[in-house]
This record gives C-alpha cells, sequence and structure tokens, in this order.
C-alpha cells in the first residue's frame, strides 16, 4: 500500500493551483445555483411537484460539494476547517433527523421525507462555511437568493394582474406558486425582506433597489392571494396538542418521535373533538402547526431540543452584536435569521424556508470568518499523512453515496412520475393505462403506501366494471377473481407498510365492504377494519357513521 503514490504529485505547482481553482470555481458556480434554484425549482411531472424534487436537488448538491471539497483536500493533502458556534446544533439536528428516520416503521419512506431537507440542508451549510473564502463571492451567493425571490415576486404579481390569464396555464392559477403554496412564498419574501436591504444599502446600487421593490410587491400581491384563497393552516393549540400527545407514546416517540414522514398518523390519533366543529373537521393534516410542534411530533425530543440550541446560540449572538455599530449587511442577515426563527413559532416550516435558514446561517458564518471574528468562528488546519489509500478513502466513500443516493432518489422520482401519469390515464378513463402505470410505480417504489392504495382502488374498479357486464366467458370471470384478489392484497398491503395510518385502514374496509354481498365474512373483515382505523383516528365522524351504516 505504501508504494501507491498519489497522482496528484506527478503534477506542477502551477497545474495544482489550476486545478484547485477549478474546483473552487465548480463549488461556487454549484452553490449560486442551489441558492437560486431552491425556491424555483418544481417537476410537474411528477405528483409531488414541489417538496420532494427540491429536497432531492439540495441533498445530491449537498453531496456533490462534499465530493469536490474532498478532492481539494485530497489534493493538498491538509484539511482546513471553518468551526463555528453552530456547527454543534445543526450537526445534532441532522443526525436526530436521521435517527428518526431510522427508527420509523416504514424506514424507506422515513428517510425519503423531510430527512433529505435537514441533512441536505445542513450539508449545504458546511459547504458554505467551507468553501466560501471571499467577501464577492458572499455577496454572489446573497444576490442568487436575493434573484430568485425577486422572480418568484414577479410571477405573483403577473397572477394577480392576469397578464397571462389567456394562456389558461395552471402556473398563472393564483393559488399556484414554485414554493409549494402561496403561504410559503410570502414566508420566504418576508424573511428575505431585511436581507435585500442590507444587500441595497450596502452598495445602494439600481439593481439591488429594484430587489427590494420586487420584494415588497410580491408580499403586497401575496397578501392578496393569501386574503383571496384563505389557506387552510393547522391551529396552535391543535399542534400543540398532537405535539405532546407524542410524549405519552413509547420511549422512541420521546426522544425521536414518530418519524418524518409520519405527521398524519400522530394527527389522527390526538386531534381533539373539538375539531369537528370546524371547517378542517374532515381534513387530514400531513404537516403543519408551528414548526417547532412539528418538530416534537416527527423528530422528538432530541430533534427539538437540537433546534432550541440552534436558536440559542443565534439569539446570545445577535444580543452581543446588536450592542455595537454593526453594518447593514449584518444587520440584514440577523434579521432575516430572526424572522425565520420567529416564523418557525408560529407557522409550518417549508422546504424553501428551511433551506433559506441553513443559507443565511452559512452567509453570517462566512461573514464573521471574513471579518477574522473568532469568538464566532475560528480555523483548524489538519495535514494528512504521506498515504494515497488513506487520504482517498472519504472522496470514495462520498463518490459511493453519491451514486447510491442518486440511484435511490432516481427510482422514487421515476416512480412518482408513472403515478402521476397513472392519475392523468384515470382522469380520462382509460383503465388499461392506469393499471399498468401503476403497477411501474409499486415495482420502481414498492415501500409507498399511496401507491399500493391507488393500485388497490383501480383494481377494485375494473373488477366491479367487468363484472357488470353480461353472459362474462368463464377467462373475464376469472379476470374479475384476480382482479378482487389484487385489490385486497394491495390494500394489506399499504396497511402493513404504514400500520398506524388510518386512511390505510379506511381504504381496506371499503375494499371489504364492496365485497359483503359476493364473498362470506366480509362484513366481518370490513369491521374489524373500520374499528383498526377508528382506533388511529378516534375523533373523525365519517369513520364513525361508516360504522353505524354497517351495522344498520
Amino acid at each position: 500500500f505504501q508504494e501507491l503514490t498519489n497522482p496528484v504529485d506527478s503534477l506542477s505547482q502551477t497545474q495544482k493551483l489550476k486545478f484547485a481553482d477549478r474546483l473552487q470555481a465548480f463549488s461556487v458556480f454549484m452553490l449560486a445555483a442551489i441558492c437560486f434554484l431552491t425556491p424555483l425549482f418544481f417537476l410537474p411531472v411528477v405528483a409531488n411537484w414541489f417538496d420532494f424534487p427540491k429536497q432531492s436537488l439540495l441533498l445530491m448538491t449537498g453531496l456533490i460539494l462534499t465530493f469536490a471539497f474532498s478532492v481539494k483536500v485530497f489534493t493538498e493533502k491538509k484539511l482546513v476547517l471553518t468551526r463555528s458556534i453552530f456547527d454543534a446544533p445543526i450537526v445534532l439536528f441532522a443526525l436526530s433527523a436521521g435517527v428518526s428516520a431510522y427508527l420509523s416503521i416504514n424506514r424507506f419512506t422515513g428517510f425519503m421525507s423531510d430527512t433529505l431537507v435537514y441533512i441536505g440542508g445542513a450539508l449545504l451549510f458546511f459547504a458554505i462555511t467551507q468553501i466560501v473564502k471571499k467577501e464577492s463571492t458572499l455577496l454572489t451567493l446573497i444576490k442568487s437568493l436575493l434573484v430568485s425571490s425577486a422572480l418568484l415576486s414577479v410571477w405573483t404579481v403577473v397572477q394577480i394582474i392576469g397578464v397571462a390569464a389567456q394562456f389558461k396555464f395552471i402556473f398563472f392559477n393564483l393559488s399556484f406558486s414554485p414554493t409549494g403554496s402561496v403561504l410559503s412564498q410570502m414566508m420566504l419574501l418576508a424573511a428575505l425582506l431585511p436581507l435585500a436591504l442590507g444587500y441595497y444599502l450596502r452598495a445602494k446600487k439600481t439593481f439591488s433597489l429594484a430587489l427590494v421593490v420586487a420584494n415588497i410587491a410580491g408580499l403586497a400581491a401575496g397578501a392578496y392571494s393569501l386574503f383571496k384563497l384563505s389557506p387552510a393552516v393547522l391551529p396552535f393549540e391543535v399542534g400543540w396538542k398532537i405535539a405532546t400527545g407524542t410524549l405519552g407514546q413509547t420511549l422512541n416517540t420521546v426522544f425521536f418521535g414518530v418519524g418524518p414522514a409520519n405527521f398524519v398518523d400522530a394527527f389522527t390519533l390526538y386531534r381533539p373533538i373539538s375539531l369537528n366543529n370546524t371547517v378542517l373537521w374532515n381534513t387530514r393534516f400531513t404537516s403543519g402547526g408551528p414548526f417547532y410542534f412539528y418538530l416534537l411530533t416527527t423528530v422528538g425530543l432530541v430533534g427539538l431540543c437540537a433546534m432550541i440550541f440552534l436558536v440559542y446560540r443565534v439569539l446570545k449572538l445577535a444580543r452581543k452584536r446588536f450592542e455595537l455599530n454593526l453594518s447593514v449587511l449584518e444587520k440584514g442577515l440577523f434579521i432575516s435569521l430572526g424572522l425565520i426563527l420567529a416564523i418557525f413559532a408560529v407557522l409550518p416550516s417549508t422546504t424553501t424556508l428551511t433551506v433559506a435558514m441553513f443559507s443565511v446561517l452559512g452567509f453570517l458564518v462566512v461573514y464573521f470568518n471574513l471579518a477574522e471574528n473568532t469568538s464566532v468562528v475560528h480555523q483548524k488546519e489538519i495535514s494528512l499523512p504521506e498515504n494515497f489509500i488513506i487520504n482517498s478513502i472519504i472522496p470514495l466513500v462520498v463518490l459511493v453515496l453519491i451514486f447510491f443516493v442518486g440511484s435511490q432518489l432516481g427510482k422514487v422520482l421515476m416512480a412518482d412520475y408513472y403515478y402521476a401519469q397513472s392519475l392523468y390515464a384515470a382522469n380520462a378513463n382509460l383503465g388499461a393505462d392506469t393499471y399498468n402505470l401503476q403497477i411501474q410505480a409499486v415495482t420502481l417504489n414498492p415501500n409507498n403506501d399511496n401507491y399500493r392504495v391507488a393500485y388497490a382502488q383501480t383494481n377494485l374498479a375494473l373488477a366491479d366494471s367487468l363484472a357488470s357486464q353480461k353472459d362474462l366467458t368463464e377467462e373475464q370471470k376469472n379476470m374479475v377473481t384476480q382482479l378482487v384478489q389484487q385489490a385486497i392484497r394491495e390494500g394489506r398491503n399499504a396497511a402493513s407498510l404504514q400500520p398506524l395510518k388510518a386512511s390505510n385502514w379506511e381504504n381496506l374496509a371499503n375494499i371489504y365492504r364492496s365485497l359483503i354481498n359476493f364473498a362470506q365474512g366480509a362484513d366481518q373483515w370490513t369491521l374489524a377494519s373500520l374499528n383498526q382505523a377508528i382506533s388511529l383516528d378516534p375523533t373523525n365522524a365519517s369513520l364513525r357513521f361508516a360504522l353505524g351504516s354497517l351495522y344498520f
């Protein structure tokens, strides 16, 4: 092993510097791209247009940046780490999310959820702090984020004034936003306004002023959209009751929550009966409530304490810094970060706002590093041994991770593409296409219970359609039997994948109920499935009515 030499050693000093500069330029480009794209990026060809595509892009970018940084370390044979007071809470937060996902009933789904943005956001934070070494680079990243928010604002203004209404595209619908919802866009614009002002006041250029004006215009247009749409938001007190309800379960749920993908399970189990007196009585929230309550529910006390630890360090630092004569840019960074953390206390978080939090935290660390503020940031240099094998381990591990994670995310996105196409086929009454497309979705991602539920319903609908025909052949009768068996099998599979999800048991009960007049014992199976659904969603009036109707 010792005979193996680093191939970089054969390069001249000039070639090494040129290679390092190219790596740095590539890394800065990737950072600027992710800051710009996260608020705007969505995939209209999959069922989940917004969150999962953004989260996948974020995580893959974070891994690629980590690989580029490790290659730079491999080339230079030294590791220069920028350490900050925010490192420990961010690492703890990302680890708590990973452990929570690992302990989830459906582990794969747990990782393919908010876990992506928590881990990807942490990677983005560390990439910013380790890679950005110049003020011009920092300003480029800030500009990328602000330009992205300005484009969101322009988009909203165009929706309001109706310039593009004649195109009849969903993109120009009042309720559409690339961030996922008008509310999530409003939260992002409100949080970034102080940063936009600080960026403008630093140099007072026309372009910077345009960013501020666009942000304000977007907030005004978004406020009008919110007034017209009145989006459903989980009440504060309901979010608190659900969060505290999880503390009464097992030690796993106390410390690590119900899992990043399982908020709906806790919602149905602990929502108060008083919610039935509101317009939200029949709504099952898959996320919602103040973000801190949401964290307590999904990633438990460990995740919440990590976030509180982060908030404490931000507030403590801000208090010290605001006693001094701060630059307008530093004020903008602090106020924007404070607004994000304040929004988390009253409203649900979104992918874009969470990424903005990690980005602004990274910007702050870079700012203090450039100012050589050793009370916040310090650097540590580690010389690597002259051993090719040891030095190449980290780049190789990261490279393997990139291919593995990329392949898994690719499969999930392809499955969601086929699922989306099946929904379009179902709307067009193309039964065979719907059936075949859902088979492809289930094959690529067998861990998604929603695909199983949809496939079960498709089988049942096809069986019902075929059975309604007259003079069936023996082959057609066998086909009906097979479709019914597949509907039952997929309904059971969905319930086994997410056994604490009330809607899966409700779906299984509906399948059995449709067979009461044809299959012996179907009434008892229906009763058992409904009772299981009610035990998981005890205040749901619709389930109680269905149970009463069954007895009647």
